[in-house]
């Protein structure tokens, strides 16, 4: 069957880019993101479902999804949220698509 596309509403699209560390921003305590980064013990980042991950890593996406899921939380049916980034950004893209679905489901994020 053809779509209806003239029916269709349209697909609004929030986009969160994630850029990798920059040494020259004076907005970042550059010696606790680099303890934290530097932090690589495994830490599960679900309850129970067995996905190990970096654990400084995660607690940067953490406070990152803290300030995401608002924006999160506001999207409807025909949003579509894309993650991305460089370096650093791009791990912390992928954990943050990891959170989301542990809150939201697979379904959501598909």
């Amino acid at each position: 069957e053809k779509a209806n596309s003239d029916k269709q509403q349209p697909t609004m699209v929030r986009t969160f880019t994630i850029r990798g560390y920059d040494a020259s921003d004076e907005n970042v305590d550059r010696e606790k993101l680099l303890n934290l980064v530097c932090r690589a013990s495994p830490e599960e980042i679900g309850d129970g479902i067995g996905v190990v991950v970096h654990s400084g890593l995660l607690s940067v996406a953490r406070e990152l999804y803290k300030e995401f899921k608002p924006f999160i939380d506001l999207s409807a049916p025909p949003h579509k949220i894309v993650l991305n980034g460089h370096s650093i950004g791009g791990s912390l893209s992928v954990l943050l698509l990891m959170l989301m679905v542990g809150d939201y489901g697979a379904d959501f994020v598909n």
